[in-house]
Formats: C-alpha cells, structure tokens, sequence
C-alpha cells in the first residue's frame, strides 16, 4: 500500500459549462457526460471503468495501443503501460480519491471548485501544471506527505515543496507551517512522551526538560515523570 499525501486543491473554470462537464464526472453520472460529448467530440471517453478527475483534467492515453512511438513531448502518446505513464504526467499512480468538494458560481460567470482529496505517494503536480497552461483556468493547490517527509503548495503554475524537517527548522513559509501545525503538534508531542520517560528512568534531568520545553510544556508532563514509589 502506498504512503497516502494528503491534497488540498482550489480549481477555478471560465464558466458554467466546463464546471458542468467537471460535475458530471465528479457525480460519476456518464449518461449526462456522453451528452456533453455529442456536442464536444474532443472530451476523453468515460470509459469501461468510470473516469475519474485526474482522467478527465489530464486524460490517459490508450493503452490498447502498442504501435505508437513514445515521446516525451507528446503525453497523448502510448507509454508502455498505465502506471509508467500516470507517474510520469499525473505525478501520481492513481486516481485520487475524493474526501470532498464543493461548487461555487462567482459573479463573474467563472466556476470555483474546492477539493480535499488524497493521492498516492505524491501530490498530482502534472495535472497542475497541465491545468496552468489552459486558457482562463486557474489552480492553487496545497499538498502534505508526513510518511517521507514533505510538503508544499502550487500557485502561479509553480511547485514548491519542502521538507518538513521541525517546526523551527523547516524553510517552509511560515502560514503553510501553520496550516499543517497538527503535525508539528502530534511530533512534538511524541517527542515530550519519549523525553518525559527518559527523565522518569533517570537518563534526562528535569531541568533538561524544562529548559528544552519551557514551564508550561513541562507542567503538563510533570506528572508523568514521577518515578514510582515501591512500598516495602
């Protein structure tokens, strides 16, 4: 199983009809969609097995085909097989898979979709980048792998990821720490109960404990680093 990366992704369209195509695949209805494709023969096919939002944003070759020459600069070519070919223009081996989303009709006849999803090992950074070049659409993403490590955000047609490293440490900007702070909160945490146990079996003093954590982080711990009391 892959390390799961957790997605944020705000998606902005030009107008109701590219918003409409985008829910019918949302809502996995295909009599809606084959519609929409009577009238827009260049829409991916739905599919035997139901397309999904990185297959309609950034549609999959057909794999069915093995004459074709590969090129990287030609993505509608055949790559040997579907997960060499998602990896390398998805930036991920799946379809993501959608926690939530939610539909907005702005004033200016624009469409904003809002997602929460998760992704496979790494966030879908082609399918950004592939959005991005479109006329008209617009997409700001943030995305976080506590498993290897990293995080980032994707605006303005650009990757930026980090290391998470500490909360102190991390080159992150300080409003994408903030965002994901539950993390920094559950390893601190973690590392308070480990630091508690080593001054409870002698191998930390308490005063190395407060002066790593501070009073108000050591109040709460206090408790738990009283050694027990063997009654004769």
């Amino acid at each position: 199983m892959p390390n799961w990366c957790e997605n944020y992704m705000r998606l902005e369209v030009p107008n109701k009809h590219e918003a409409d195509i985008i829910e019918a695949v949302l809502n996995q209805n295909e009599d809606e969609y084959e519609n929409f494709r009577k009238n827009y023969k260049d829409l991916p096919v739905f599919g035997d097995n139901p397309m999904g939002l990185l297959g309609y944003l950034m549609p999959e070759p057909d794999y069915s085909d093995r004459d074709k020459d590969v090129s990287e600069d030609k993505p509608a070519q055949t790559f040997p097989d579907w997960y060499t070919w998602r990896c390398s223009y998805w930036g991920t081996k799946w379809e993501v898979d959608i926690l939530d989303w939610h539909r907005e009709n702005n004033e200016d006849s624009t469409v904003t979709f809002n997602f929460n999803f998760d992704s496979a090992w790494s966030p879908p950074i082609g399918v950004y980048e592939t959005i991005s070049n479109r006329e008209d659409w617009k997409v700001y993403a943030t995305y976080f792998e506590g498993g290897c490590s990293f995080f980032g955000y994707f605006e303005d047609g650009e990757d930026f990821c980090y290391d998470t490293a500490t909360r102190t440490t991390t080159l992150a900007p300080d409003w994408l720490v903030d965002d994901y702070s539950w993390h920094y909160d559950y390893v601190e945490e973690c590392e308070q109960d480990d630091d508690a146990h080593e001054v409870k079996e002698g191998k930390m003093t308490e005063d190395q404990f407060l002066e790593k954590w501070g009073l108000e982080v050591y109040n709460n711990w206090q408790d738990c680093m009283k050694k027990e009391v063997i009654n004769e």
